[in-house]
């Protein structure tokens, strides 16, 4: 049948390289169910979606994931899997417009229509995250979501993550030493790309501005020169979701946006957060232009001694063994400190593999290309279908709603409007929201020495002496009594104080079924006080 026919790699066009990224982005996000059936069925699809290159199998690779992610998932899901269905869903709506078309057969007919939709995502995706870190916590040194990441980052890059040796750090300097050299041998007159300075300037001008504007609102730097570091990159973050994020929509300016994009996201990727930076560099990669991919596409076959590979198909390869590897480690077959920091790492080998023919003709003096963007609504596609950019964004203001505070896109972001406290540097006031839910809690006052509660469950932070949003701690109530676990507790709601050896068999709180409420919002562990919000995934 054709839809198991394998493509031949001549036959590969530079409209397939999204479907691969995104593929790749699927793969990423099995790496917590690769030992059960539905993980390896996934990865299995993975494999068909990039053999055979063709919508049908796209198709079902999206229905499959979908499926897993609403029935099995929700509603505490991550913040890069709820992204991920909202693209899913675009993904197959456009599939399915493709082949009403009358070119239906036309592989380009879905890319005209999925680029926009996925270019879109993204700016509202990095903009909503922005904007949740739009708050005092953020910049202040002392509690910054940046402050944790600085130590995390120091301490991944710099120790032995397979048992074997070397740091990421050094694998790191490694790639880019191979880099060079290839380079140095392919084009021994190295010519370096000129730079767009008008498409620079104004982004840099921005974050200046907006460092001296923060400064006078943060009231204090600290006073260490670990705290100004801290400050800058702060801000910097905030420049690139707030400011350089929007500025994709403008062509000009989308090469350096892009550029600091992928530097993040990759850095992400060797800290463990290999599956978000999957889609967020996939949804990336639809901002590269024809004329670069056309460039790529006279070398994409990688020559592999006496054999030749397609870099598409090469670079899913290297994220399949990031798969094994947890597939592996869940069998107990190695026992690696770090197993996701060594997929980050193949991750960004493989990009590199990838991106090789457009590396090596960016620093070619016969370059025949010049970045000139992309408009962001380049391609074909139906009005009705730019409602799910627009419902991304919406999703990710739904910490001001008062409808959810955590897998909203809010990750690492300091942002507290729970309790009547809203530390937002904009909407402090609380404009937007309208639903009670963050305000309806329990103040969980008590939990007893000989509670047998699982730690899993315990995932926004120490639960004793903090508030807990009713709907979130009723998924508590339930789950508990489920697995059978004994909790004494002792509880304050709505003014009235319960002490229980067992509050999940409590009548007045027992839980027998899953409300919608409970299977739509997902809420995280209100921090007592009046302090600053610290950070918390």
């Amino acid at each position: 049948m054709r839809m198991f026919r394998i493509r031949a790699a001549s036959e590969i066009e530079p409209s397939h390289c999204f479907l691969v990224f995104y593929t790749v982005a699927l793969l990423a996000d099995v790496d917590d169910i690769i030992l059960r059936a539905s993980g390896l069925i996934i990865a299995a699809l993975c494999l068909w979606v990039v053999l055979c290159l063709n919508r049908i199998s796209f198709l079902v690779l999206l229905l499959a994931t979908t499926a897993q992610f609403v029935i099995f998932e929700l509603p505490d899901t991550e913040n890069h899997t709820n992204l991920l269905i909202f693209t899913n869903i675009s993904m197959i709506l456009c599939i399915l417009y493709s082949y009403t078309r009358a070119d239906r057969g036309n592989m380009d007919v879905f890319a005209a229509a999925a680029l926009p939709i996925a270019r879109l995502s993204i700016i509202a995706a990095l903009f909503s995250a922005g904007l949740h870190k739009f708050n005092y916590d953020f910049i202040n040194p002392a509690v910054s979501c940046i402050r944790q990441f600085g130590g995390d980052i120091f301490q991944v890059f710099t120790s032995d993550f397979s048992g074997f040796g070397p740091a990421p750090l050094t694998v790191l300097l490694g790639m880019l030493l191979v880099v060079a050299v290839l380079l140095w041998l392919q084009r021994p007159h190295l010519a370096m790309p000129p730079v767009d300075w008008p498409g620079l300037l104004p982004p840099l001008a921005i974050i200046l501005l907006g460092m001296v504007g923060l400064a006078f609102l943060s009231g204090g730097l600290g006073t260490s020169a670990y705290d100004y570091l801290i400050f800058v990159i702060a801000v910097a973050v905030l420049s690139w979701q707030l400011v350089e994020a929007p500025l994709l929509l403008l062509p000009k300016f989308q090469w350096f946006a892009l550029c600091f994009s992928l530097l993040v996201h990759l850095q992400l990727a060797v800290l463990r957060i290999v599956d978000f930076q999957a889609i967020a560099i996939a949804l990336i990669i639809a901002f590269v232009p024809a004329t670069v991919w056309d460039a790529w596409k006279r070398q994409a076959l990688a020559r592999i001694g006496p054999f030749q590979v397609h870099r598409l198909r090469l670079f899913f390869a290297m994220n399949l063994a990031g798969t094994a590897i947890m597939f592996a480690q869940g069998l107990d077959l190695i026992d690696w400190p770090r197993p996701l920091t060594a997929w980050g790492l193949l991750f960004i080998g493989g990009l590199l593999v990838m991106l090789w023919p457009v590396i090596s003709d960016l620093f070619s003096p016969a370059r025949g290309w010049r970045w000139e963007g992309v408009p962001v609504l380049q391609g074909q596609v139906p009005t009705w279908l730019y409602v799910m950019p627009v419902l991304v964004l919406m999703f990710g203001l739904t910490s001001h709603m008062g409808l959810r505070t955590a897998g909203n896109l809010s990750m690492y972001s300091n942002l507290r409007t729970e309790l009547g406290q809203n530390n937002h540097i904009i909407l402090g006031a609380s404009p937007l929201k309208w639903a009670g839910y963050q305000e309806d809690v329990v103040h969980i006052i008590d939990i007893g020495d000989t509670a047998t509660i699982s730690g899993v469950l315990d995932r926004w932070g120490p639960l004793e002496g903090n508030y807990l949003p009713v709907v979130e701690f009723h998924k508590l109530m339930w789950r508990w009594r489920e697995r059978g676990e004994t909790v004494p507790m002792t509880v304050e709601y709505a003014g009235v104080t319960t002490t229980s050896d067992n509050l999940p068999l409590d009548p007045a709180w027992r839980v027998d079924n899953w409300d919608w409420e409970m299977r739509v919002m997902d809420f995280r562990v209100i921090e007592s006080g009046d302090g600053p919000n610290h950070c918390r995934w």
